[in-house]
């Protein structure tokens, strides 16, 4: 007899429904996206809808200060369920200080993955800090105040992104230190980040798995450190193997473009990255990127043109990146370019390398 909703073991039926959703994110819209879709599945029937409810409870998704109250009002055992926590409440001067994402975080006791975006949020180092058992922290967008307590304890964090966080918190030097998070293995910096946050980031490569770095121009960043007048790919150099370069700006301002062995074409700013591929012959371009291994390149791009900045550049996306392959360096399509932490594709292309290398 064939298995039916009312006849299938309950952990089959769970495994069904979670693969039948989008990927786990701490993204706000892919994250948003997966919760509709759980949502429409649970209609389904009363089965369906009592195994997804807690399902439902594992991602917390906060937009507002009024469910941000609503969260911190719910019983602890409903609190005990959430795992993850997406924070995108809008920093206004009537938000309540309960509302901010330390106190939140502090209210889910058993949450270890957050994502804070858009957000004016304290950044409490030392012993009794709530983020100190975060495994996953992406901070998107946040202007952030770093108040240090001692004795400082290390983090638990194996993965952090640091996306278009453009100023430098006093402070925050004292936690991207090794001592500080000795379990970090990846590591994204991107998003027109300040340039004294990638410089320092820089100091804990020899510890990750892998990196992912946005190449952007130095012009408004920190000019108090010099070092960057060196470019960002040689504060790398010690670690090209493992990292992504995301190009979105003008490859003219980086002194030593023809070191970066992996570079992402990145999907937010695409006129103006793929004008920019456009605008070099296929000959200029592998001579500009003389190291390059792999590009990846988000497969919107795919078969796409743009419109001519000057003779050389009306041919198509798919044409100049056949010369790319044909020049060696391996192009890597992916679905999309925005990710949590360091792209998907490119750990899993370090991690066959890994293994044809063994």
């Amino acid at each position: 007899m064939p298995a039916t909703l009312v006849t299938l073991p309950t952990e089959l039926l769970i495994l069904i429904i979670r693969l039948s959703l989008p990927p786990d994110s701490l993204v706000l819209d892919a994250a948003q996206l997966r919760r509709d879709a759980l949502l429409a599945i649970s209609f389904v029937n009363k089965r369906i809808r009592h195994l997804t409810k807690p399902l439902l409870r594992e991602t917390v998704i906060l937009r507002s200060t009024t469910e941000g109250k609503a969260v911190r009002g719910a019983s602890r055992k409903l609190r005990a369920q959430a795992r993850s926590v997406v924070l995108a409440i809008p920093h206004e001067p009537s938000t309540y200080l309960e509302m901010t994402g330390l106190a939140i975080v502090e209210t889910l006791p058993s949450v270890r993955h957050a994502s804070i975006a858009g957000y004016w949020i304290g950044f409490p180092l030392g012993e009794t800090s709530p983020l100190r058992r975060l495994k996953t922290l992406r901070l998107a967008n946040s202007i952030f105040n770093v108040t240090l307590a001692y004795p400082l304890r290390a983090f638990a964090l194996s993965h952090l992104a640091l996306v278009g966080l453009i100023r430098e918190p006093p402070g925050f030097h004292e936690f991207i230190r090794p001592e500080n998070l000795p379990a970090l293995r990846y590591l994204r910096v991107s998003g027109g980040a300040d340039a004294a946050i990638v410089l320092w980031a820089a100091e804990l490569l020899e510890q990750l798995t892998a990196c992912q770095v946005g190449l952007c121009v130095s012009t408004g960043w920190s000019q108090s450190h010099r070092r960057y007048a060196k470019g960002l790919v040689q504060e790398f150099s010690s670690a090209l193997d493992k990292t992504l370069f995301e190009l979105t700006t003008a490859i003219n301002d980086e002194p030593q473009p023809d070191k970066i062995r992996y570079l992402l074409l990145t999907g937010q700013r695409r006129s103006d990255a793929l004008s920019q591929l456009l605008a070099m012959t296929p000959l200029v371009l592998t001579s500009v990127f003389t190291s390059l291994d792999a590009i990846f390149i988000p497969r919107q791009y795919h078969n796409q043109s743009t419109e001519p900045t000057s003779s050389i550049s009306d041919v198509s996306a798919g044409g100049l990146f056949g010369e790319l392959e044909r020049a060696r360096a391996k192009v890597v399509w992916i679905e999309d370019s925005e990710a949590d932490f360091v792209l998907p594709d490119f750990e899993r292309y370090l991690a066959e390398k890994e293994r044809e290398a063994a």
